[in-house]
């Protein structure tokens, strides 16, 4: 973060006074965040408290978002975090999930989905379900834009990425 935040001029942006204070940030995972490391101290909760499944990769999603560390700051420092952890990737689960970002937070951020999307450019169930949330919740969805790189039908965006009213 001490290289991301100055490549990307945030620096100008905090100085404006702008920051992740008054803001609510859900990180949808299969799994939970760490709230035990000391640079996430604006905990809003997580969707199921006990489950065994707590990740890095969760952790370090929502430090890359709000961590108040000095040199390793979030991009949005100071906003409230919930972990929206589906505990798997069953359809139902990620569902619930979603539907708890979008009751506990103003911007939902997904950093998961299929391999590959359809090379028609459909949309999943995730994808509409992001879609509805953005229309009429009135939440920011960001979805990573996939992970698998060239798919054997050629398309490179997959997942909650698809949805038309989702950052990708």
């Amino acid at each position: 973060m001490n290289v991301a935040a100055p490549s990307i001029q945030a620096n100008w942006v905090w100085f404006a006074g702008f920051t992740g204070v008054d803001t609510n940030i859900a990180i949808v995972e299969d799994s939970r965040i760490d709230f035990d490391n000391n640079c996430l101290v604006n905990n809003l909760g997580t969707r199921v408290a006990n489950d065994a499944n707590v990740d890095q990769h969760a952790t370090a999603t929502a430090g890359m978002a709000a961590s108040t560390n000095s040199t390793h700051r979030g991009i949005a420092y100071g906003a409230g975090i919930y972990s929206a952890n589906g505990t798997n990737y069953t359809d139902a689960n990620m569902s619930a999930a979603l539907d708890a970002a979008a009751n506990n937070a103003d911007i939902l951020n997904n950093s998961w989905g299929p391999n590959c999307g359809g090379a028609d450019g459909s949309m999943n169930v995730h994808a509409r379900h992001a879609d509805y949330i953005v229309r009429y919740v009135w939440d920011t969805v960001t979805a990573a834009a996939g992970n698998n790189g060239n798919c054997a039908g050629g398309e490179f965006v997959g997942g909650v990425a698809n949805g038309y009213n989702v950052i990708a």
